[in-house]
């Protein structure tokens, strides 16, 4: 029988060099392919460097603006001589805040006018429909800034033209929250505008509300009671049904005379 080199080679292999290279440490390896990785690397390099220019680009434009401040002389109301003053007061959420401008009648400047649009839940005083808008008559600082300059450009602005009027102090109701409102109406204009910059729109849970003059729910004490809609509502359907369900009553209580 013949033996083959190679086997014969094997059987002079030291047993301790075998031994030794079972304790030597295993080769890492990478559980991705190292494309996919350097991929992964450049998506998020390229994801950083665009969210930074982005944001470089707004904060720029935010810089190239100037706001005007505009202050107004102003009285605040007590509790009831507010309820007093204010020609129209409801209750409502806000669902859009929106802008529009126009050339001033004097000099070349331009006026942005911010409007609420409000969904009415309870009216205390007054008119209202489903759906009402407010009217500030100025800017507001550093929000929907893009949306301001487009209002600007369609008025007639001129790219170059970045002027916002702002007024002091001015109250600024979110998208979403729920205020009561107290306005004004002006005989040679439709539109309705806040009683005061601060007491115009008031929450619940406004950073004013210890002081009575500017809390929603001390000054309810002195609105006129108004039933709640969802009071109404169940109120009219009750009638209804008491309506429907008389009527059937008197139809099937004719058809059993008929019948006898």
């Amino acid at each position: 029988m013949t033996h083959h080199p190679l086997l014969e080679a094997l059987t002079h292999i030291d047993d301790k060099l075998i031994a030794a290279a079972d304790q030597m440490p295993q080769k890492f390896h990478i559980p991705l392919p190292v494309w996919r990785a350097a991929a992964a690397v450049l998506v998020i390099v390229i994801s950083l460097g665009l969210f930074t220019g982005i944001q470089h680009i707004a904060n720029h434009q935010a810089a190239d603006v100037h706001y005007i401040e505009s202050r107004a002389d102003f009285s605040i109301y007590g509790p009831e001589e507010l309820v007093e003053e204010a020609d129209v007061i409801y209750e409502g959420t806000v669902i859009d805040i929106s802008f529009v401008a126009e050339k001033r009648s004097y000099g070349s400047g331009y006026n942005i006018d911010t409007i609420y649009t409000v969904a009415v839940t309870r009216t205390y005083k007054g008119k209202t429909t489903l759906i009402e808008q407010i009217h500030t008559g100025t800017g507001l600082q550093d929000y929907k800034l893009k949306e301001q300059l487009n209002a600007l450009k369609k008025a007639g602005a001129p790219e170059s033209y970045k002027s916002i009027v702002v007024l002091d102090r001015m109250v600024t109701p979110q998208i979403g929250s729920t205020y009561l409102f107290f306005l004004r109406e002006w005989d040679d204009s439709p539109e309705r505008l806040g009683i005061n910059p601060l007491q115009y729109a008031m929450s619940g849970d406004s950073d004013l509300k210890n002081f009575d003059s500017f809390n929603p729910n001390v000054i309810k004490q002195y609105l006129p009671y108004v039933p709640h809609p969802l009071l109404i509502r169940t109120v009219i359907g009750g009638i209804v049904l008491m309506v429907f369900l008389t009527l059937r009553a008197k139809i099937k209580k004719k058809q059993r005379k008929t019948n006898e």
